[in-house]
């Protein structure tokens, strides 16, 4: 591979996973499939659950229907210019009614982060207050910036 980078950099990747699947196997080349039902009983009304995205990959259809088999409302709320009031609007909103809530593009809004952290804090002081069927998730583009609290 080492020569392969010098002559032909092009190829390395295929070269690395060629090897990994060959000397170590396919599970380490093809990623699990994600099981929202057993995200979803790892979750809680305090814990938040992001989604780290990769490119072209949205989880917003798979958690539509993980909300229709359980009977729960999901808002979806795409954050970038201007959409943070909204956002906290509805996180209120969800923790009061129960509902779940997808905030979509974190990454976009990262000054609301800082204030989404503190919400976040604040339902587990305040978890009795909280509704049991309140779900907060999140997807995002890695960045840097992103406050490693929420993670």
């Amino acid at each position: 591979m080492i020569l392969l980078k010098t002559i032909r950099p092009d190829r390395v990747l295929f070269a690395a996973t060629s090897f990994i699947s060959n000397k170590i196997g396919e599970y380490f080349i093809n990623p699990p499939p994600v099981a929202f039902d057993k995200i979803f009983e790892d979750s809680s009304k305090t814990t938040p659950i992001i989604f780290i995205l990769a490119p072209g990959v949205d989880p917003y259809v798979q958690l539509q229907q993980l909300a229709v088999q359980r009977e729960r409302t999901l808002i979806p709320v795409s954050l970038g210019q201007g959409q943070a009031k909204k956002a906290k609007e509805k996180v209120y909103e969800g923790q009061k009614l129960g509902h779940w809530l997808y905030l979509a593009n974190c990454h976009l809004s990262l000054n609301f982060l800082k204030e989404l952290e503190k919400m976040i804090e604040q339902l587990e002081i305040s978890k009795h207050e909280v509704h049991d069927n309140f779900r907060l998730w999140l997807s995002t583009d890695p960045h840097p910036q992103f406050p490693i609290t929420i993670l």
